[in-house]
């Protein structure tokens, strides 16, 4: 909750009756990216694609056969991530 408020989507408040309420008040303007990346850091499928984590990387980054297609790959899961809002995460009927 912690990584959540200092990206500022979360406010706190102190006390009995405190604890932790969306900063948006509109669910529809927080998008399932900026939660995960508030978590998590980088998202991303591997260590190689991400800037943070390039330490991390294998030692095949400069000769890997599949970069080019992970890297595609990697862009449409971030760009569909932006585009989910946490208003489109719904609760599942039972």
């Amino acid at each position: 909750m912690q990584a959540l408020k200092k990206k500022g989507l979360l406010n706190s408040v102190q006390g009995v009756k405190g604890g932790y309420c969306l900063k948006e008040n509109d669910p529809g303007r927080i998008s399932l990216y900026s939660i995960l990346s508030a978590i998590d850091g980088p998202v991303g499928l591997v260590y190689c694609l991400c800037e943070e984590e390039r330490d991390r990387a294998c030692n095949r980054h400069d000769n890997c056969n599949i970069q080019t297609m992970m890297v595609g790959i990697q862009q449409e899961l971030i760009n569909y991530l932006k585009k989910m809002f946490l208003s489109d995460v719904k609760k599942p009927k039972i």
